[in-house]
């Protein structure tokens, strides 16, 4: 949250989940993307793009823009090996 403060956002609220990235029905995603979509928030931050989605990463910026708001990541990417891409 230093990141969100050092930058002057406002955080609204934080979701931590144990879940896989290949996983389409985490609850807490989906609740994140709710609350954008209900113009509760219009920033999404996440620490790395693969802990928003392991594939797609784009396609859910795009829904994000749709509603208004939009998607930061706060540590880039980190270079990973094709295994780690599909298991880790």
């Amino acid at each position: 949250m230093s990141y969100a403060e050092e930058e002057g956002y406002e955080v609204v609220k934080v979701y931590e989940e144990v879940a896989s990235g290949l996983d389409e029905n985490r609850r807490k995603l989906q609740s994140a993307y709710g609350m954008l979509r209900e113009k509760k928030a219009d920033l999404l931050l996440v620490e790395f793009k693969d802990r928003l989605s392991r594939f797609g990463f784009n396609y859910l910026k795009a829904l994000a823009e749709s509603y208004g708001a939009s998607v930061e990541v706060v540590n880039g990417d980190v270079k990973k090996g094709a295994m780690q891409e599909l298991v880790g």
